[in-house]
Formats: C-alpha cells, structure tokens, sequence
C-alpha cells in the first residue's frame, strides 16, 4: 500500500534512536528524550493559500529530519509504523556537509 499524504503533511518512519549525528557524533538518550529523528518517505503538495496558491513544500523524500516526540500522529499500515505531522511541526532538518 502507498501512502499519499495530503496538503503541507509528511509521512516519517523514525530512526533508531542510538543514531549518530551528521558530525559522527552519538547522541545521549537524554538528548533524544524530548525528539524523534526520522526520515522523510512522503510528502503532500504543500498547503493552499486563501487565493489558491500552493505554498511550496520546504522538505522531500530522504531528508533526515527532527520533530517532537509529542504531539505527531503515529499509525500503522502493513505491520510498519509511521508518523504523520504536518511540515511546519519539523524542527530541523538535517543537512549533510559535501565531503571533500
């Protein structure tokens, strides 16, 4: 089953939580307690304005990305979990430096 998100929502699949940084760096789990990293598997068009323009999506597939623990939805299809939360509820998004 495909999972089409709608408007400015993001369909996640968190990360294992002993992750480390971009920089290499493990984080401690009372630095994961309060967020969840995941990555990015879906994303919807982006939100609609009053006039009816679209407001372009900032994340897209593959980004690696930190939101609160609480407060997104969580569902299960086939037997995996996902997470379901709207684009403006990311904290970050996780960039990669360019390896030299």
């Amino acid at each position: 089953m495909k999972l089409k998100p709608i408007e400015d929502r993001v369909i996640l699949k968190a990360l294992d939580a002993a992750d480390m940084t971009t920089g290499g760096v493990i984080l401690p789990d009372v630095e994961q307690e309060g967020t969840i990293t995941a990555e990015v598997i879906a994303i919807g068009p982006g939100k609609p304005t009053l006039n009816g323009d679209i407001i372009s999506m900032k994340t897209k597939i593959g980004d690696i990305v930190i939101l609160p623990k609480y407060g997104s939805t969580k569902i299960e299809v086939e037997l995996e979990d996902f997470i379901v939360c709207r684009e403006s509820e990311l904290l970050t998004i996780l960039e990669k430096k360019n390896a030299k």
